[in-house]
């Protein structure tokens, strides 16, 4: 990670507006995103490179890019963005400081391809700073949501960002 700046990165600021402020608690279900793409346009792929790929990061420029919602009432920046790839699907969470240095990125919830079935990990962001996740499988004939949970955790956001 490079050194953080002093200055207020430029095109920083226009980023994160793109993000709306997000009533808490949020759950985010496969099929949320929908709202999102219907009341936000898709990141632009300066956007993408500048602030939302890391250093080494593989980068599939024919991904979409759905700015989703910013954290509310922090001392840090917040974002939540869902990104489509081949037969993948992700809801990730980004935290910046006040600059727009890179604090924390985490992948929070999403679809991935299971043998012959898919994950889904459905996260719920409470007032509290904690994720609740929920995963279960579900096959390509069923809904997006599955019937029977197989795990449950939690993440958790600091006062600094920092998700854990």
């Amino acid at each position: 990670m490079s050194k953080p700046s002093n200055k207020i990165k430029p095109g920083f600021k226009a980023m994160v507006a793109k993000f709306p402020k997000a009533e808490l608690p949020l759950q985010l279900q496969p099929d949320t995103v929908r709202k999102f793409e219907k009341e936000n346009k898709p990141l632009s792929q300066e956007n993408i490179r500048l602030f939302l790929i890391e250093e080494g990061e593989e980068y599939d420029e024919f991904a979409e890019w759905v700015p989703c919602c910013r954290l509310p009432d922090t001392k840090f920046h917040g974002l939540v963005y869902w990104q489509a790839g081949l037969m993948e699907y992700h809801y990730i969470l980004v935290t910046f400081d006040r600059k727009g240095n890179l604090i924390n990125k985490k992948r929070i919830g999403g679809t991935i391809p299971d043998n012959n079935t898919f994950k889904v990990i459905v996260p719920t962001i409470e007032n509290s700073w904690k994720i609740d996740t929920e995963e279960g499988n579900i096959s390509q004939q069923d809904s997006l949501i599955p019937k029977k949970l197989t795990a449950q955790y939690q993440f958790t956001i600091s006062e600094e960002g920092i998700i854990q």
